[in-house]
């Protein structure tokens, strides 16, 4: 996660009502920053391996795509006084989404768009991900439960 503000960031995935988040990631400092850091300015925010993994969603979707469910991608931070918001955020067509083909796809950085009721200042924020669909069932594919 990168260019939004706050100490520690999160990022969700939504499929209508079923979603789920990574873990929260502490914001990357710089060794100018350490003693006059500026939480309100955009960030970086760097997971470990393996940290920044969202589970997967499963979802029954129409075939005729025009009626699929877009894939909101959503940046969560803490940014005033502790209060998680959502800062950012993103919609993907699942017709978009790269078929599994037995590894994950290179990763893209998806640009999100801001939040309306949000100052201006408040930057939303991009996020490097590498995401994938697939209908045959994660124990048929011989893969981790990724």
């Amino acid at each position: 996660i990168s260019g939004c503000p706050g100490k520690q960031a999160k990022l969700e995935l939504a499929i209508g009502s079923t979603k789920n988040s990574s873990k929260e990631v502490r914001r990357k400092l710089d060794a100018s920053e350490i003693d006059d850091v500026d939480f309100a300015k955009p960030g970086r925010f760097k997971y470990k391996p393996g940290d920044g993994l969202v589970e997967r969603l499963s979802a029954l979707m129409p075939v005729d795509k025009t009626d699929q469910l877009d894939v909101v991608l959503s940046i969560w931070a803490r940014v005033d006084g502790g209060k998680t918001q959502r800062v950012g955020y993103a919609r993907v067509k699942p017709a978009d989404i790269q078929e599994w083909a037995g590894n994950a796809p290179a990763p893209v950085w998806v640009p999100c768009k801001q939040m309306a009721h949000l100052p201006a200042n408040i930057q939303p924020g991009s996020v490097l991900l590498s995401m994938f669909k697939s209908n045959v069932p994660v124990k048929d594919r011989g893969t981790p439960n990724v």
